[in-house]
Parts: C-alpha cells; sequence; structure tokens
C-alpha cells in the first residue's frame, strides 16, 4: 500500500496584455494507491511577473513543472523544509485513513470461501 504524492496546477490568473502569471492555484495530494484513502492539500501562490526580465517565461510557453516549481521555491522560502513536511503530513494522514480502515476484518477461520456481496 504505498502512498505517493502528487502536486498539480489547478489555475492559474494572468495579466492578457503580457501573459505575466500573477496568481497560480495548486494542490498536493497523497493518494493510497491501491484504496480509496486520499489527503490533499492547496492554496494559492501570489508573485509579480516582470515581462521585461531575462527570465520571464510567456504564458504560453510555461510548463506545470515549472510553476510547481515556483510554488515549492515559495513555501521553501522561509522553512528550507515546509514542502517535505507538506507532503509527510499528508502521506500521514493517508497512512492513518488506511489504519482506520483496515481495523476491522470480516469472515469466519474455517473457510476461505467469499460470502456474495449482493
Amino acid at each position: 500500500m504505498p502512498v505517493a504524492t502528487t502536486w498539480s496546477v489547478v489555475n492559474m490568473t494572468r495579466k492578457t496584455a503580457d501573459g505575466g502569471v500573477f496568481e497560480v492555484n495548486w494542490l498536493c495530494k497523497a493518494l493510497n494507491d491501491s484504496g480509496p484513502e486520499i489527503a490533499k492539500y492547496g492554496a494559492t501562490y501570489s508573485c509579480t511577473p516582470d515581462p521585461t526580465s531575462p527570465d520571464f517565461t510567456p504564458y504560453e510557453d510555461l510548463t506545470e513543472d515549472q510553476v510547481i516549481g515556483w510554488v515549492k521555491d515559495s513555501l521553501n522560502a522561509t522553512n528550507p523544509d515546509a514542502v517535505t513536511e507538506l507532503e509527510a503530513r499528508l502521506v500521514t494522514s493517508v497512512d492513518e485513513q488506511i489504519a482506520i480502515n483496515n481495523a476491522d476484518s470480516t469472515g469466519v477461520p474455517w473457510s476461505t470461501e467469499q460470502l456474495p456481496t449482493d
């Protein structure tokens, strides 16, 4: 039951005139790959684009990985372990859900035959 985290960009807001993105809605999700357990956390990252900067990437050339990099860099700016800690909290939450969901079982010890579920 491995738990994996994934990052995604849900939406972005930009200036139409120059394509400068100034707001990113993002989501980090931890998911049990063999069950329904999930934990997620999302927020909004605000930035100030500078279209005159040599590092500026036009909107149409942005990749999700690049924008997720901005988000992670921003999170880690005040705490270098923020991204790791967020992912760990989400994985712990999923692990706790798995433990709760696996706490009870049904059946009888003398038979391995499964009962119909309908």
